[in-house]
């Protein structure tokens, strides 16, 4: 496949965020910075305060053009926003300088600057705000909100009923906040202008003609490396919902959806939809799972199909993987069951996984048959006859 043509530059921070608009899909992951990447940033600021000619590389950014002349983020949404949150900690913390009337005064109107700056526009006749970033169904009501209380210098109650990934976004901002404390008005606008304007970024800018997925194939072989998982989720809701105007509460049910087949599967996400592709189709491997799905999945009718596949079989596959779940509990043989997959994770026999998903969804009845074979023929292929392991499951 050839790679598509792609426009790539160079930008700070402060272009990025200058006279733009941003849209995060509404089904991309939620904000998902910890302290150790936020602490990790902060240093890289910290030192590039103190060295007055250094610059710091913060990777690639891709955005896809719209006709209007907005852009969505394709990569790079969990760094443009915690950006956007530390410069509302900031701001905060502007609020807060006390002093003279002249000193109060000047820190309010740097306040106000960077907000419109970076944040969002206020429009002269209604005075409503036009955020710069729009960020996904579950972060974006809460920015909005928390920047206007920010900007009135309001008050911001703790909801301890928050979802995690507000939890997270609010840590940020207060992240900024609390280490800004003893910074003077001076001080804290340093560290502003140095984290917009000597923040690099290799931005790759994508036509609205182009399939913007086909850029993470380019990425991927250039070694970025960008989760599979991420991507197809991205892929097959942008599938399904293509007009972008789904109602809410129809792309809830998704995400619900695929938020089913991730707490079943947890760490094994990957690995799972390689297996549940792997035992439906010809083989393939980790590196071309996204191409290979891509290839065969093409419009709204087949991307729901592989979700309702991905959700209904998500729950056999790590029952497979855990001889102790009680998925098989009401089979006429689960104690043989049981223990033959516990011997098949005692030796780490992973290559009969695919082939066991669908020859229980084929055969049920027969299952416990079917797996004392594999067991059998397992220990023989490895132990006995010593060959190698990675031709195996393409024997099954």
């Amino acid at each position: 496949m050839a790679k598509p043509k792609l426009n790539a530059r160079d930008e700070i921070l402060a272009d990025i965020l200058g006279d733009r608009k941003y849209i995060v899909p509404r089904f991309q992951r939620n904000y998902e910075w910890k302290s150790e990447q936020l602490e990790n940033l902060w240093y890289d600021i910290q030192d590039i305060v103190d060295d007055k000619e250094s610059y710091h590389y913060m990777g690639y950014l891709v955005l896809q053009e719209f006709n209007n002349g907005d852009y969505k983020v394709i990569d790079g949404q969990q760094r443009l926003t915690t950006f956007s949150l530390f410069i509302l900690g900031a701001i905060k913390r502007l609020k807060t300088i006390k002093g003279d009337k002249a000193a109060v005064q000047e820190a309010n109107q740097k306040a106000n600057l960077w907000f419109e700056s970076y944040i969002a526009k206020t429009d002269n006749f209604d005075l409503e705000n036009t955020y710069k970033l729009t960020l996904n169904k579950n972060n974006n009501d809460y920015f909005q909100a928390v920047a206007e209380i920010i900007k009135a210098k309001k008050k911001l109650s703790k909801n301890k009923n928050a979802s995690e990934t507000i939890k997270k976004m609010d840590k940020a901002i207060e992240f900024c906040f609390n280490n800004l404390k003893n910074d003077t008005s001076n001080q804290i606008a340093s560290f502003i202008e140095t984290m917009v304007k000597r923040l690099l970024f290799t931005v790759i800018y994508i036509g609205d003609q182009l399939n913007a997925y086909k850029v993470f194939e380019t990425l991927n072989a250039d070694g970025l490396q960008l989760a599979p998982e991420n991507l197809l989720k991205n892929y097959i809701f942008s599938l399904i919902d293509h007009s972008n105007s789904m109602p809410d509460n129809e792309l809830e049910l998704l995400e619900n959806e695929w938020g089913k087949i991730e707490e079943n599967t947890g760490k094994e996400l990957t690995n799972y939809i390689l297996c549940e592709y792997n035992s439906r189709n010809k083989l393939t491997r980790k590196t071309n799972l996204f191409q290979v799905v891509q290839s065969n999945i093409g419009s709204e009718k087949e991307a729901r199909q592989y979700l309702t596949n991905l959700a209904e079989n998500s729950s056999l596959y790590i029952a497979i993987k855990n001889a102790d779940s009680e998925y098989f509990k009401s089979h006429e043989h689960s104690f043989l069951i049981s223990q033959n997959l516990e011997f098949l994770k005692l030796f780490g026999f992973k290559q009969p996984l695919s082939f066991l998903m669908i020859a229980y969804q084929k055969h049920p009845q027969d299952f416990h048959i079917i797996l004392e074979w594999v067991k059998v023929f397992s220990l023989r292929y490895n132990i006995i006859c010593d060959k190698k392991s990675r031709e195996q499951e393409s024997l099954y």
